[in-house]
Parts: C-alpha cells; structure tokens; sequence
C-alpha cells in the first residue's frame, strides 16, 4: 500500500515558489521517504481553498492512489493576522475546514519566505527568490526549530510536525 501527501499551496501553477521550499525542505530533513508520494495542488491563493479546482485536484490525486494513504495537507501564510481581523478569519475558516475534513495545516508565519530566507518579499520577486534559495542550497542554513512550532510566532511554522504526523 501506497502513501502519498498531497499539500494544497498558495503559490499558482506557473510559479510554484512555495513548492521549492517544501520539497527543499522534505530532502534535507526526511533521508527515507521512499514509497512516499508528493503531490501539490497550486490554488493560486488562500482564499481558494474550498473552491471546485482545488477540490477536483485533490480528488484526482486520491484517486490514483486507489489502495494507498493520503494524506491532504494545506499550506497557508498566515499573513498579519495579528492586526487584521479578516485575515484571522480566513485563517480560521482554513483551519475549520481542514479540521471538518480531516485535513492537516501547515502555516508559515507570516509567509513562507519570511520561514525560510527571513523576510517578506514582493510578489514580482517571489520566482527569483525562490530558484535563487534552490540553486545556493539555501536551505541548509534554516534552523530546524523554526519549522517545528506548535504555536504562530512570526518567522516559524509547524511543517515538520505536520509532515512527521502524516509519515507516522
């Protein structure tokens, strides 16, 4: 029997920053992941998480992996929840729905590139950004404990937690 996870991300289908630092980030600190499948579905942004794409995607992955596990996995900026209210209830509604569906979350706090490289970037510079992370190995040089928190504090996130929870 098969496993996969499958990681619903911000980044849309032609840039794919996000997915550099999640897949950089699974080859440094997961030496065995043999017979594990990755997959990602771009949504483009946050706010479509629930949206017919997305959820088809998903789906289309589950399916061909008919006799394995999957895990569903979303991947969220929590952005600046602590000074914008309908942040925080985006954010909340993610975490209502991946909890109802039995979905896992990954958040960066406040972004995924303040995680990994330490601070935010514009979106016009997220590509470049990213391939520059990938190719000087950059990730490297990221602290393990900033990506294993239980709680958002700005420059952190849970993603090693998570994922160790779906290789279990």
């Amino acid at each position: 029997m098969s496993k996969q996870i499958i990681f619903g991300v911000e980044t849309n289908g032609k840039a794919r920053t996000d997915i550099v630092y999640i897949k950089d980030t699974i080859r440094k600190f997961y030496n065995d992941y043999s017979g594990i499948n990755f997959e990602y579905v771009p949504m483009g942004t946050k706010t479509a998480f629930n949206n017919k794409k997305t959820k088809a995607d998903i789906r289309k992955y589950i399916k061909n992996n008919p006799n394995g596990t999957s895990h569903i996995v979303y991947c969220i900026d929590t952005d600046q929840f602590e000074c914008n209210q309908e942040q925080l209830k985006l954010n909340k509604s993610i975490e209502d729905f991946c909890l109802r569906n039995g979905y896992k979350l990954i958040w960066f706090c406040h972004d995924i590139e303040e995680v990994y490289i330490g601070k935010s970037v514009r979106n016009k510079d997220k590509v470049s950004i990213s391939k520059r992370f990938k190719q000087k190995g950059e990730i490297e040089k990221v602290d393990e404990n900033k990506l294993r928190k239980d709680q958002q504090t700005s420059g952190h996130s849970n993603i090693l937690n998570v994922i160790d929870s779906c290789l279990k």
